[in-house]
């Protein structure tokens, strides 16, 4: 049998130009690189987070260790304060100033007194006044001191005060009463 000159045409018409199907190949070859580069910088990035995760362990390993042997008191941290609830009610005998909306409070224990003033202050918009504030003590209201810390008075509170499930402090304008 001999070649037909037509075929080699009809294949060209059927399938396009050769130039046609080398561009094609040479697309997928380079989707192929893009491909295989990409799976390596993965491969190459799990086994970056691999070490690094195998590192902190020895690190956490290591610190637990040490972690074992309690630390000098200069270098342990200071204790948190639990907190404190308050509610601040207007003393009954106080006529100049405004009772607070929201009387009820949660502060440090750290907290002193002088905070609640300056609360006081800017709340009721009296940036001057002076205010002080009072608790029952021993069946007598008594008027607490600027350092006081809020933790003193929750413990020195009678154990019947607690109604609430909180510490009610009064407050009046110093120049009252």
């Amino acid at each position: 049998m001999a070649p037909d000159p037509n075929f080699d045409h009809l294949v060209q018409s059927i399938l396009g130009a050769r130039a046609v199907d080398e561009e094609y190949e040479s697309e997928q070859a380079r989707d192929v690189a893009e491909a295989q580069a990409n799976l390596q910088q993965a491969i190459h990035l799990k086994r970056k987070a691999l070490r690094r995760r195998r590192s902190n362990e020895a690190d956490d390993e290591q610190s637990s260790r040490l972690m074992r042997f309690p630390l000098p008191q200069s270098q342990a941290p200071p204790p948190i304060s639990p907190l404190v609830d308050i509610k601040l009610q207007l003393h009954g005998h106080e006529n100049e100033a405004d009772e607070l909306d929201l009387p009820y409070l949660r502060l440090s224990g750290d907290a002193s007194v002088q905070v609640l003033k300056r609360f006081l202050q800017q709340k009721l918009s009296k940036p001057d006044a002076e205010f002080q504030i009072m608790h029952v003590g021993e069946g007598r209201l008594d008027i607490l001191p600027d350092s006081i810390k809020l933790s003193t008075i929750v413990k020195k509170r009678p154990r019947n005060s607690l109604k609430e499930g909180c510490v009610t402090l009064w407050y009046r304008l110093k120049d009252s009463m």
